[in-house]
């Protein structure tokens, strides 16, 4: 509900597509003032996703725990060695979600990815919003919102989550990645999570 509630730079309607929502439905939930009936609307949406395919989800979490249970260690390695910072949190709550096709959350542990995809993209998106969330809260840590607006944190984790996923490698060999280091992406992602404004 909350993606519909605020200013988002991929807009309403592209968001709620991507979430397999009807567009107008989105828009409805956006302009309705109260909260409680903003939010009945959206509960009906999970509740017929989850209506629909909650053995599917159920069978999700078991498959994205078993897919990560031997990627957690080496993905972790690489992300704390390229920040050059421990994690945020010492711990990250999945939410196998009916709609969400990835999402992060800016200020906690908690991030969601849609059950049914494919599993080059549990393995992917979930890693993409793991450091999408990490390195947002890292840098707030370092520059306040007087310094640098949430979206302008957003757009760098974001882009920063695409450096280390692509050029830190992500070449599967059978059901793990091999991640490949490079000195270039670690020293960019330092220079930039200890930048200063004057």
């Amino acid at each position: 509900m909350g993606m519909f509630k605020r200013d988002d730079p991929a807009g309403v309607s592209s968001r709620a597509k991507s979430m397999g929502i009807d567009p107008v439905l989105a828009q409805k939930i956006r302009d309705t003032p109260d909260f409680i009936s903003a939010r009945k609307l959206a509960w009906g949406i999970v509740d017929s996703q989850f209506e629909k395919h909650g053995s599917d989800i159920s069978a999700a979490r078991g498959e994205f725990r078993d897919l990560w249970r031997e990627l957690v260690g080496p993905f972790s390695r690489i992300v704390v060695e390229t920040t050059q910072s421990p994690w945020v949190h010492t711990s990250y709550f999945c939410v196998v979600s009916a709609i969400h096709p990835g999402v992060s959350d800016w200020f906690g542990n908690r991030v969601g990815i849609r059950f049914d995809r494919r599993p080059e993209f549990k393995t992917r998106i979930l890693a993409h919003e793991l450091i999408l969330s990490d390195v947002f809260q890292l840098f707030r840590t370092r520059h306040n919102a007087a310094e640098i607006g949430d979206w302008q944190v957003w757009a760098f984790s974001e882009i920063t989550a695409v450096l280390i996923l692509t050029t830190r490698g992500c070449a599967r060999t059978g059901r793990s990645f091999h991640w490949q280091g490079n000195t270039s992406v670690n020293r960019t992602t330092r220079n930039l999570l200890g930048l200063r404004h004057s």
